[in-house]
C-alpha cells in the first residue's frame, strides 16, 4: 500500500514530517490524499477554490454498470454515467487503460496520459483493468472559473 507523507514547517524555518498513514481517507472506488479529513468523502462538489486529491481504482465495467442501474434505475443505460461537476480536474493515468467519453467523442488513455477535466460533461469506461487514477480536484464556481 502506497504511504501518504505530509509535511510542514516546523516553526523556526525548518522542515519536518508532520505524520506518515499508509492510507487516506476512504471512499467508493478510492481514497482521498489531501485534504486530510473531508467533511463528505464521495462527494464531488467541492466550494470554489476548494482542493481534493483522490487516488481511484475503478472498478470493471459490469461493477460500473451495477453501480448505474442501482443509482439511477434498472433501465439506465451506461450513458446515464455521463456527470460534469463544479471543478477543474487534471487527471493522470496511473495503471490501465481508460476511455473518456465526451459528449461528442471518445478518447483512449493509458499510463502516462493526463486530462484536464474544465467542469464538463464526461464518463468513464474501463477498457483494461485494474485502472488507477491520480486526480486533482479544484471547485469553480459553475461558469468555470474560482
Amino acid at each position: 500500500m502506497a504511504r501518504r507523507v505530509i509535511t510542514v514547517d516546523d516553526g523556526d524555518g525548518r522542515s519536518g514530517v508532520l505524520r506518515t498513514e499508509t492510507d487516506g481517507t476512504p471512499f467508493r472506488w478510492g481514497s482521498i490524499v489531501w485534504p486530510l479529513a473531508p467533511a463528505q468523502p464521495n462527494s464531488t462538489a467541492l466550494a470554489p477554490g476548494e482542493l481534493s486529491w483522490r487516488q481511484y481504482t475503478l472498478p470493471s465495467d459490469e461493477e460500473l454498470d451495477a453501480y448505474v442501474a442501482e443509482t439511477y434505475g434498472a433501465d439506465a443505460t451506461r450513458q446515464t454515467g455521463m456527470h460534469a461537476t463544479p471543478t477543474i480536474d487534471f487527471v493522470q493515468v496511473l495503471e490501465g487503460r481508460v476511455a473518456l467519453v465526451l459528449e461528442r467523442e471518445t478518447v483512449e488513455l493509458g499510463p502516462g496520459d493526463c486530462v484536464v477535466q474544465q467542469s464538463t460533461a464526461h464518463a468513464w469506461r474501463v477498457l483494461e483493468a485494474p485502472v488507477r487514477l491520480s486526480t486533482l480536484m479544484i471547485g469553480v464556481r459553475v461558469d468555470g472559473k474560482l
